[in-house]
C-alpha cells in the first residue's frame, strides 16, 4: 500500500502525488514507450459495513467519589464511535456492578474514525471519568476481543471535608496514583449487507477469565530521604484491593530510614484474580505515609510510585531503586527507595528465597561540578539564579548560587564520606537536580531541570574529560539542557590505607591560554521600537576575570535599528580544551513601551568556533554543542534551524520531499528545499488545432518557487558580518527572538603589543568597509510583489474577511521623507476570504540601518478597529549586503518565498504569504520597471478532452462488452462528471467514442487533476467501474497562462488501474488534451460529444455500436432460424412421405389377403 501522512497547518503546501512515486503511475504512448508522465493512480474505495458487538459483562472491586455534597458509587459504561454514543444503565451503591449488556452500533470501513472508545464513568449528573479504552476497527475486524479485564486507575479521593474542599481550591491530583476497580468486557464485528441502527440489549452468557493465585514476595532494603522529610514514615505496597504494610520506620543520622532484616521483610501478598494472563493483573503501587503525629491515628500520604507488574514480574528478585514522587509537587522526588519483588506463580511449590545481604560500607564520594548548558528561564524579564544538588545515597552535595544566566560557570570540586552497599550494584544513582532559587526571602526555590548517572560508571580516578550530561527539563519537554561534571567513587579502606595515591584538587578551573578577542561590534536590528539603547558586554569565560562589562552607545541609528562600529579588545584567558564553553554576552538595555533602561534582551556568543589551537572538526562540534536555543529551534524555523541535507532536490509539490520532514517538529516554517528547476515539457506536442499557432520564439522560465523563506539558505560566508539573535524569555521559559546583533569577531593566542597592533588594524579595515556600504545603501528602494496569501488564520474563526496589506520599514505612520513610503497601509487593494490574492507591486523607500526591517503585515478590516492577522519581519540588509542576490535582480530571477505570518503572544503559523523581494539603489529603480502581475491574475480556461477509443484486455469469458468512458474533474466545491456515449456489443473488447469532453476551469487553481474511468454498461444495471486513470494537469495549467496559446497534450493511451488487482493493467484509453483561454473559445471552437461546431480538432462520426439492439446479429440470427427451419421441414416431408407409402403398402397387402 503506498500512503502518505502528513500534518498541515494553515497556509502550508500540501504536496501532491507524482507519477514517479509508484510503481504503476505511468501511461503508454500509442508507440508503446513511456511518454505521458502526468499520470498516477488512486483507488475507488469500496465500503463495507460492520456490526460492533460490545458486552459489558460486571465491574469489580468499585470505590465511591467524593464531590463537594455527596459521596456515591453509580458507575455506568459508554462506547463511542463516530459521533454516536450509547451506554449501559447506572448501577448504583454497590462495589460490583452485573450490567450483563450489550451494546452493538452500525461501522462502516474505510472509516475516519479508526478506533472505538470505551469510557467507564461514575456518577448520575455531572459524573467522573474514570477510564478510556480504545479498541482498534481493523484489529476488531479481523480478531474477536475476547473476554478480559480493564483496570481503572484513578487519582486519589478525598476522605474529609477539609480534603475535598482543598481539592476544588488548590486542583486535583494530575497523576493516577490508586486503583480504583475494574470491568470484564468482549467485544467482536460482523459484516452485513444492511446495518441497523445502534441499541441495547441483555447479553449472552459470557465465558469469565478462569480464576488463578499468585504469591508476590516483598523485601525492602533501604529507604533513602531526597528532601525534608518526617522523621517516621510507614510503607504502603498495594496490589489491586490486596496491600501490606510495613511498621514504623524510623530517620536516621545518615540521610535514611532504619531498615533491617526483620521490618524490611514483609508479609507476602497473595492475590486471588480472575484472569487470562498476566496482562489483566494489576500494577503495584508503593506509598509513603506520615505517621510521625503519634498523638493521632491520622496519617497523610507524602510519597507515591506506580511500578508496572510486567516489571515486576521480570525482577525474579533482584532489588531495584525506586524514586517516589511527592505527592504534591509531581516534579519533586521525595525517597529513593531499594525495594525487591519476587513473584510465584504456582504457590503450592513455590518457596521464598533468602533475604539479601545487604551491608553498608564508607566511600569517599568527590563530585567536580564545572558547567551548565542552555538552563530554561523562569519569567519574561530576569534570567534564573540557579543552584545545583547532587545527591547519593541521601548525601547531598550543595553548590554555589549563579545570579543572571542560563549558563553558569561553578567550578566545584567537593567530596564527603558516604555509606553505601558493599555491592555497588543495589547502590542508587546519582542524581542531580538544578535550581532556580528565588531572590525574595519569602520565596522558595523552584526544580528546573533532573537528571541521573549510575554509579556503576564512576571510576576511583577520573581520567578523562569531564563529561556532558543531559537533564530533563520539569517545564519544557523540548528543552535539552546540560551540564558538565565528574565524579570519583573510592573505597574508604583504600584511601585510609593510602591517601596520597588518590589525591584530591579543589581548583579544578580548566587550564586556559592567554587570548586577545577582537570585537567590532556592528549595530542591533530589533523587531520592536527601541530608544537610547546600550549595549553591555561581559566575557562569560571559565576564567577568574573581572566581570566588569563594557559598554558601547549607538553612533546612528533609529526605530530599533542602531549602528555602533565600535572596535572593543577583551584580554581573556579561554579554555584549551573544546569540553567548556567561553562566550561573549551581550545584554540590551534600553528605552521601550514598558518603561526606560529596561532589558529589552540578551544573546550569547559561543567563542569555541573561534579558537584557532582547536582542529575544524572541534570547532564544528563546539559549535553544534553550544549554539544558543532560541523558540525557532523548537518549532524547526528561520535560518537557526539545521538543514536537511538533500541529496536530490526535488520540486515543491513532490511528495518524496514532502515526506522527508522531521517528524517531531512543527512545519512553522518549512525546512526542506525547493526544487532546482520546473519539471520538463514534452518537446514533441502535436499541434490538435487546425490553424496554426506559432510559438513564442523564447518562452521567459518561470520564477522558481521556494516553499519556504529566503533566509533558510543564507550563508554565513555570503554576509560581511556574523549574527546572533537577541532573545527574550516567554511564559514557558524558551528564549523568543526578539532582535539580531550583528559583529565581527576573532580570537587570537597570546597577547602582546603586536598582536593587538594588527588586530586592530584589520577591524578598523572592517570598520571602514561597512562606513563606505553604509553610506552607499542610504537611498534604496524595496520593491515588494505581494502576490498571495494563504491559510490565514484569524481570532474571529470568520472566513468572510476583507483583508489588506500593511508595509513599513519604520513604526512612526507619518514618517515618509522621501519619494517612497516607509509606511504603507494598502487599503485600496484589500480582498476578500482566507485565500486573497493581492498581485501588487509596492516600492518602499530603505535607507540602512535605520529601515534593515522591513515588516509585511495581512490586516483584518474591522468595523470599529483593524486586526494584524500577521506579520513576517525580512532583514533587508541582509538581501541588500548578499551579492547573489543581487545578480538574481539584475537577471530577473529573484525566487518567489512563502513567508510565514506570525502573532505576537503566539507560537504558531497565523498563513504564510506568497511573494518576492527586491532590493536596488534609487538610479536602478527609476530605469527599471515594475513587473506586470497582470499575467497572475485569475482567468478562465476551458479544458478539451476527446476520447478517441478504449480497450479492455480481458473478456472475462463474457462474448460482448459495453463500454463507456467517464471523465471526472473534482473543482473546489463540486465533482463534474461527463461521459461518452456507449459502444454496445464490442465482441474483441476494443471501442471507438470520438467524443469531446469539455470542462470550464479557473486558473490558478490548486484542483489540477482529471479522473478517466473506464466502465463497462448495462441495461438495467449500473456502471461498473474497470479501471481508471488520473492525469495531472499542474505543470499545463502553468504553461498555457505563461504562453496565453492554446496547449495541448500530445494524443497517448493511458492505461487503467483497479485497486482490487494492483498494478494490473485493466485497460487503456486513447486521449487528448487541449487547454485553451475562454477569450479564444470563439476563436477555436468545438462542439461538447461530436455535436457541432466539429472541429478543433474534428471528430468522425461513428454509426456501429450504437444502439443496445444489434439489428446485424438479429438479421443473422433470424437468417440462420430460417434455413434450419426449411431444412427441418424437408426431412419431415421426406418422413411423411416414406410413412404414407409404408401405410399404403399395408393397406393394399390387407386388401389383397
Amino acid at each position: 500500500m503506498l500512503t502518505s501522512i502528513g500534518v498541515f497547518g494553515p497556509g502550508d503546501n500540501v504536496p501532491l502525488f507524482k507519477e514517479n512515486d509508484g510503481p504503476s503511475g505511468q501511461a503508454l504512448a500509442a508507440d508503446g514507450s513511456s511518454s505521458l508522465k502526468k499520470q498516477f493512480n488512486t483507488p475507488e474505495l469500496r465500503v463495507k459495513y460492520y456490526m460492533l458487538y460490545f458486552n459489558i459483562v460486571c465491574g469489580r472491586d468499585f470505590i465511591a467519589h467524593a464531590s463537594m455534597l455527596s459521596s456515591s458509587i453509580a458507575p455506568y459504561v459508554k462506547i463511542c464511535h463516530f459521533g454516536m454514543e450509547e451506554q449501559t444503565r447506572i448501577i448504583k451503591d454497590t462495589p460490583d456492578p452485573e450490567w450483563q449488556t450489550t451494546i452493538y452500533v452500525p461501522c462502516m470501513s474505510p472509516s475516519f474514525d479508526e478506533l472505538v472508545t470505551i469510557e467507564i464513568w461514575n456518577g448520575e449528573t455531572g459524573g467522573i471519568l474514570l477510564h478510556v479504552e480504545s479498541i482498534d476497527l481493523l484489529h476488531l475486524f479481523n480478531n474477536e476481543y475476547a473476554p478480559r479485564w480493564i483496570n481503572i486507575y484513578c487519582r486519589p479521593t478525598a476522605s474529609d471535608v477539609l480534603n475535598i474542599v482543598k481539592s476544588y481550591v488548590v486542583g486535583s491530583v494530575g497523576e493516577l496514583t490508586d486503583y480504583g476497580g475494574r470491568i470484564l468486557i468482549s467485544a467482536s464485528a460482523t459484516q452485513v449487507q444492511t446495518p441497523s441502527i445502534k441499541g441495547i440489549r441483555p447479553c449472552r452468557s459470557t465465558v469469565v477469565p478462569p480464576i488463578q493465585q499468585r504469591r508476590i514476595w516483598i523485601d525492602l532494603y533501604e529507604i533513602v530521604a531526597l528532601s525534608d522529610t518526617p522523621n517516621i514514615i510507614q510503607v504502603v505496597i498495594s496490589h489491586g484491593p490486596y496491600l501490606v504494610k510495613t511498621g514504623k520506620l524510623v530517620f536516621n543520622q545518615h540521610g535514611s530510614y532504619k531498615i533491617n532484616d526483620k521490618n524490611g521483610r514483609l508479609e507476602p501478598l497473595e492475590p486471588v484474580v480472575s484472569s487470562n494472563d498476566d496482562s489483566d493483573m494489576w500494577d503495584i503501587f508503593v506509598y509513603v505515609y506520615d505517621v510521625s503525629d503519634w498523638a493521632s491515628n491520622n496519617s497523610e500520604r507524602i510519597a507515591w510510585k506506580r511500578i508496572p507488574y510486567e516489571r515486576v514480574k521480570t525482577l525474579d528478585g533482584k532489588p531495584m531503586w525506586v524514586l517516589l514522587s511527592s505527592c504534591t509537587d509531581h516534579k519533586l522526588d521525595t525517597f529513593n527507595m531499594l525495594i525487591s519483588f519476587d513473584v510465584a506463580a504456582n504457590i503450592n511449590t513455590a518457596v521464598r528465597k533468602e533475604r539479601l545481604e545487604y551491608s553498608l560500607t564508607k566511600y569517599i564520594f568527590r563530585t567536580m561540578l564545572y558547567e551548565a548548558l542552555h538552563l530554561p528561564c523562569t519569567d519574561f524579564d530576569n534570567f534564573l539564579n540557579c543552584s545545583v544538588e547532587i545527591e547519593l545515597g541521601g548525601y547531598t552535595v550543595k553548590s554555589k548560587i549563579v545570579r543572571g544566566t542560563i549558563h553558569p560557570s561553578f567550578y566545584e570540586a567537593k567530596e564527603m564520606q558516604v555509606l553505601l552497599p558493599t555491592n555497588l550494584v543495589l547502590a542508587p544513582c546519582i542524581i542531580i537536580n538544578v535550581f532556580s532559587e528565588s531572590n525574595s526571602i519569602f520565596g522558595s526555590k523552584e526544580l528546573l531541570c533532573t537528571g541521573q548517572y549510575s554509579l556503576t560508571k564512576v571510576p576511583e580516578e577520573w581520567k578523562e574529560a569531564p563529561k556532558w550530561i543531559k537533564l530533563k527539563s520539569t517545564n519544557n519537554p523540548l528543552h535539552t539542557p546540560r551540564i558538565l561534571l565528574a565524579f570519583e567513587l573510592i573505597l574508604h579502606e583504600k584511601y585510609r590505607a593510602d591517601p596520597g595515591k588518590y589525591p584530591f584538587f579543589d581548583d579544578i578551573v580548566p587550564s586556559t591560554v592567554p587570548s586577545l578577542i577582537s570585537l567590532l561590534l556592528i549595530g542591533i536590528r530589533t523587531f520592536k521600537p527601541l530608544n537610547n539603547p546600550r549595549v553591555s558586554i561581559r566575557c562569560g569565560t571559565s576564567t577568574k576575570l573581572s566581570n566588569r562589562p563594557f559598554e558601547s552607545k549607538p553612533v546612528t541609528g533609529c526605530y530599533g535599528n542602531w549602528n555602533y562600529l565600535s572596535i572593543h579588545e577583551i584580554i581573556a584567558n579561554l579554555p584549551k580544551r573544546m569540553q567548556h564553553h567561553c562566550y561573549l554576552e551581550f545584554s540590551i538595555m534600553g528605552d521601550t513601551i514598558s518603561g526606560s533602561n529596561t532589558c529589552f534582551g540578551i544573546t550569547y556568543v559561543a567563542l569555541n568556533s573561534f579558537l584557532p589551537w582547536l582542529t575544524s572538526d572541534e570547532r564544528n562540534t563546539s559549535w553544534k554543542v553550544f549554539k544558543m536555543q532560541v523558540l525557532e529551534d523548537f518549532l524547526a524555523t528561520g535560518e537557526h534551524a539545521e538543514k536537511p541535507e538533500f541529496q536530490d532536490k526535488k520540486v515543491m509539490s513532490d511528495i518524496a520531499a514532502m515526506n522527508t520532514k522531521v517528524l517531531d517538529k512543527i512545519d512553522f516554517v518549512s525546512v526542506q528545499r525547493a526544487g532546482e528547476a520546473a519539471l520538463p515539457v514534452d518537446s514533441d506536442e502535436e499541434d490538435a488545432f487546425e490553424i496554426h499557432i506559432p510559438e513564442e520564439d523564447a518562452v521567459v522560465a518561470e520564477r522558481d518557487e521556494l516553499p519556504y523563506e529566503m533566509e533558510c539558505d543564507f550563508a554565513s560566508e555570503d554576509l560581511p558580518y556574523m549574527k546572533a539573535p537577541i532573545v527574550r524569555c516567554t511564559s514557558a521559559g524558551v528564549p523568543e527572538i526578539v532582535g539580531t546583533l550583528k559583529f565581527i569577531c576573532t580570537v587570537h593566542e597570546g597577547v602582546n603589543d603586536d598582536i593587538k597592533r594588527d588586530l586592530n588594524i584589520k577591524m578598523k579595515e572592517h570598520r571602514n568597509k561597512l562606513i563606505e556600504l553604509y553610506k552607499k545603501s542610504k537611498e534604496l528602494v524595496v520593491r515588494v510583489y505581494a502576490l498571495q496569501a494563504k491559510g490565514l488564520f484569524t481570532a474571529s474563526g470568520s472566513a468572510d474577511i476583507s483583508t489588506y496589506l500593511w508595509l513599513r520599514n519604520v513604526d512612526d505612520e507619518n514618517h515618509n521623507p522621501g519619494y517612497y513610503h516607509n509606511s504603507l497601509r494598502d487599503k485600496e487593494g484589500s480582498r476578500v476570504g482566507l485565500k486573497p490574492t493581492y498581485n501588487r507591486c509596492y516600492n518602499m523607500g530603505c535607507a540602512l540601518p535605520e529601515n534593515a526591517i522591513l515588516k509585511l503585515s495581512v490586516v483584518s478590516m474591522g468595523a470599529l478597529a483593524d486586526e494584524i492577522i500577521g506579520t513576517t519581519f525580512v532583514d533587508c540588509e541582509d538581501r541588500f549586503f548578499i551579492d547573489n542576490l543581487q545578480k538574481l535582480m539584475e537577471n530577473d530571477a529573484t525566487p518567489i518565498e512563502l513567508r510565514t505570518l506570525k502573532s505576537e503572544n503566539s507560537t504558531i503559523s497565523h498563513g504564510t504569504l506568497k511573494c518576492w523581494i527586491e532590493l536596488m539603489d534609487i538610479q536602478t529603480a527609476k530605469t527599471r520597471p515594475a513587473k506586470s502581475l497582470e499575467t497572475l491574475e485569475p482567468g478562465n480556461y476551458e479544458i478539451r478532452i476527446v476520447i478517441w477509443g478504449a480497450n479492455l484486455f480481458s473478456m472475462n469469458e463474457r462474448s460482448t462488452v459495453s463500454l463507456c468512458v467517464c471523465g471526472v474533474y473534482q473543482a473546489e466545491h463540486q465533482e463534474i462528471r461527463k461521459s461518452t456515449d456507449i459502444h454496445h456489443h464490442s465482441k474483441d473488447g476494443s471501442a471507438v467514442f470520438n467524443w469531446r469532453l469539455k470542462y470550464d476551469v479557473a486558473l490558478p487553481t490548486e484542483y489540477s487533476t482529471i479522473k478517466l474511468q473506464l466502465c463497462s454498461s448495462g441495461l438495467l444495471s449500473s456502471n461498473e467501474l474497470i479501471g481508471e486513470a488520473i492525469i495531472d494537469l499542474a505543470q499545463d495549467f502553468q504553461i498555457v497562462r505563461r504562453k496565453k496559446n492554446p496547449h495541448t497534450i500530445a494524443r497517448s493511451v493511458v492505461s487503467v488501474y483497479h485497486v482490487s488487482h494492483g498494478n494490473q493493467q485493466r485497460g487503456s484509453i486513447d486521449m487528448q488534451i487541449s487547454i485553451i483561454s475562454a477569450s479564444q473559445t470563439k476563436e477555436y471552437p468545438a462542439g461538447e460529444g461530436r455535436s457541432e461546431p466539429n472541429m478543433n480538432p474534428f471528430l468522425p462520426p461513428v454509426l456501429e455500436n450504437r444502439t443496445y439492439v444489434d439489428w446485424d446479429q438479429v438479421k443473422q440470427t433470424l437468417d440462420s432460424a430460417g434455413g434450419a427451419i426449411l431444412s427441418g421441414l424437408k426431412i419431415t416431408g421426406l418422413f411423411i412421405a416414406f410413412a404414407a407409402f409404408f401405410a399404403l403398402f399395408l393397406l393394399i397387402m390387407i386388401i389383397i389377403k
